[in-house]
């Protein structure tokens, strides 16, 4: 299903913090909330194949996010 990746990561959210996994996912118009989620989560945020910040990164990105 496209475009419910910060319903997805939200409900990871302790998952995430506890365990610090790294995520890779497609991204479907959610970029700028996707990335500020991932961030204040402290990861590291990249659209992979690209050089621009997540948030300006194409609407069908795909990212690596690795906690710092």
């Amino acid at each position: 299903m496209e475009g419910v990746e910060i319903a997805v990561l939200t409900s990871m959210r302790q998952t995430l913090e506890r365990h610090r996994s790294i995520v890779l996912c497609e991204l479907h118009d959610t970029n700028q909330a996707s990335g500020a989620l991932m961030r204040d989560l402290r990861y590291e945020v990249a659209a992979l194949g690209s050089t621009q910040p997540v948030e300006d990164a194409a609407w069908n990105a795909h990212v690596l996010a690795r906690h710092r």
